[in-house]
Parts: C-alpha cells; sequence; structure tokens
C-alpha cells in the first residue's frame, strides 16, 4: 500500500518528483509503513522528496496496479492520493513545478496520470492514462514499479503479512449503500471475528489483482446480495490493533486501510448473506430512526 500527495501552489502548478526510470515523473510518494496513517504516509514522504511541508485536504484518488517481476511474481499495489496543501519549505532540487499545460508532454505513471487528468485538462488537453503512461502495457498497466518499494511483505489470501502470520496489513473498502427510501444498507458481524455481533457497513478486503471498486461490488453482494452503482470517495482511514485477535485463535498486530464510497442501490431486495462461512452473519437495510449507534462499528458510527 502507498500514499501519495497532489500538491500545488498558487498558481496551479504541480509539484513531481523523478522516478528514476525513463526519464519520468511521479507524485511523490511511498510505502506506507506498519501502523501509519495513510495521510501522515503522503506528509512525510512529500517533505523527504520535495523539502516542501504539506497539510492534507482531501482524499483525491483510490487506485491499483499490478506490475509483473522476474519469474511469475506480480506485485499488486494500491495506492491512496492526497490532495495537500504546501504550508512551508523551498522544493528541493530534484523537485520541480510543472504548469497545467506542461503536464501533457511529462511521462507520468498510470495511477498519476489519473489523478492529474483534471488538472491536464485546465492546459486544455485530455488526459488518456494508457496512451500517456510509459513502460505500461497496451491495457495501461506499468511493466515498471516505479518507487520500487522493498517492504519485506509476503503476500497470502490478498493479504500482506510476515513469515509467522502476526503481523498483518489489509487493504479494505466500504460502501456507505442507500436506497431511494433513505434507508442504509448493513452487515453484522459474525461471530469469531473482530467485532462480532456489531453492525458494520457492507465491504472487506480486495484480492490480489483486484481493482477497489471490484472489490466492493463483490463485497457488497457477497454480505447482502445487493448489487450498487458506485459514487464519489467520501473517507481514507485506518486501524491499527496489535492485539487483535480473530478466527486464527491467536493475537495479530493487524493494520489496516480502510476506504468508504457511496453506493446507490436502485433496485433494492431483501437482504441476504450469500457467502458462506464468511465474517457476515445478517444483514438489514435500516431507517435513520432504526439505527442504534451503540451496535455499530467505529467505521460505521464515523460514516454516518
Amino acid at each position: 500500500m502507498t500514499a501519495h500527495g497532489v500538491v500545488r501552489d498558487g498558481s496551479g502548478r504541480v509539484l513531481l518528483v523523478p522516478t528514476g526510470r525513463h526519464d519520468g515523473w511521479s507524485l511523490p510518494g511511498g510505502t506506507v509503513a506498519h501502523g501509519e496513517s495513510p495521510q501522515s504516509a503522503a506528509i512525510r514522504l512529500t517533505r523527504q522528496q520535495t523539502g516542501m511541508a504539506t497539510q492534507v485536504r482531501a482524499a483525491r484518488l483510490v487506485a491499483s496496479d499490478q506490475v509483473p517481476r522476474p519469474g511469475d511474481a506480480v506485485v499488486h499495489t494500491d495506492r491512496l492520493i492526497f490532495d495537500l496543501v504546501p504550508t512551508a519549505g523551498t522544493p528541493a532540487e530534484r523537485a520541480r513545478w510543472y504548469t497545467p499545460a506542461e503536464l501533457v508532454r511529462v511521462p507520468l505513471p498510470g495511477y498519476a496520470a489519473s489523478a492529474l487528468a483534471g488538472v491536464i485538462a485546465e492546459g486544455g488537453h485530455t488526459s488518456d492514462a494508457s496512451v500517456r503512461d510509459f513502460g505500461s502495457t497496451a491495457a495501461g498497466t506499468p511493466t515498471a514499479d516505479l518507487e520500487d518499494p522493498d517492504d519485506g511483505w509476503p503476500v497470502e489470501r490478498g493479504l500482506a503479512m510476515d513469515d509467522a502470520g502476526r503481523r498483518v496489513q489489509r487493504f479494505s473498502t466500504y460502501a456507505r449503500a442507500t436506497d431511494a427510501a433513505g434507508r442504509m444498507l448493513f452487515a453484522k458481524i459474525a461471530d469469531g471475528y473482530p467485532g462480532a455481533g456489531r453492525w458494520h457497513l457492507p465491504g472487506g478486503g480486495t484480492d490480489v489483482g483486484e481493482a477497489p471498486a471490484d472489490a466492493l461490488l463483490r463485497e457488497v453482494a457477497e454480505e447482502t446480495g445487493q448489487v450498487g452503482t458506485i459514487g464519489r470517495l467520501l473517507s481514507v482511514s485506518h486501524r491499527h490493533n496489535p492485539v487483535a485477535r480473530g478466527w486464527e485463535g491467536y493475537p495479530i498486530n493487524w493494520h489496516t486501510i480502510r476506504v468508504v464510497y457511496e453506493m446507490a442501490v436502485d433496485e433494492p431486495t431483501e437482504p441476504r448473506v450469500t457467502e458462506a462461512a464468511g465474517s457476515t452473519v445478517e444483514a438489514a437495510w435500516m431507517r435513520p430512526g432504526e439505527i442504534d449507534r451503540r451496535a455499530l462499528t467505529d467505521l460505521a458510527s464515523s460514516v454516518l
């Protein structure tokens, strides 16, 4: 999991850093440390790479890509991109400001091109990430990892974990799903999982090679039987529990990054759990007056 920053100055220019490959440029950022919030990671890495102190204004984009490595290995990276406001400092020599008009000629990795599509449009150009992305396949998937992170995390079952399975990082997507009647969709956590018996937002962890939006649609269907349309990005948060205890039966140093989207369910049905032996035991639509905040998880309560 990586965090990146879109830093703009008063004239609308964007601050980029060189990638060291193909004469390309990219957004400052890199790997999120275990237990670190992605917002803090974006601020920390932007300062290290550009010399600029910043503050987070908003979450801008969530993306993922898969990078082939020698042999049969493929590295899946979930990327969280934030709008950062510069507060102090002078850009380091290696960093450079680009105007919207100049960006159209800058070779960018796919996720950066997607994040900056609106900025490039300000310069009177349109952006096609699959065309502008250097070192990519026809589908626009990078063939070289620009940051080349080496964080020592083996990957298994969609989770990044240490060799003993006692330290885990997980990337998860959730939905604030509503219908035309104003009801909100919830999923109750099954026994044996953290938060058992509480109502949670439908959603869960992404699988290797799965885009965040695809994962969310799959999870909502598995946990509630509903089909929805994904809307705007609502929030990015994280939770670090160094002694989480679940179905494994032993405490795990667990760090999860949580992305929440709006979702509209135009044709709601009676909720039902379609996934067998999963983390959800029940699903329900609730009207605002029916929601008991005491029975919600922290994430569900914060989204309300």
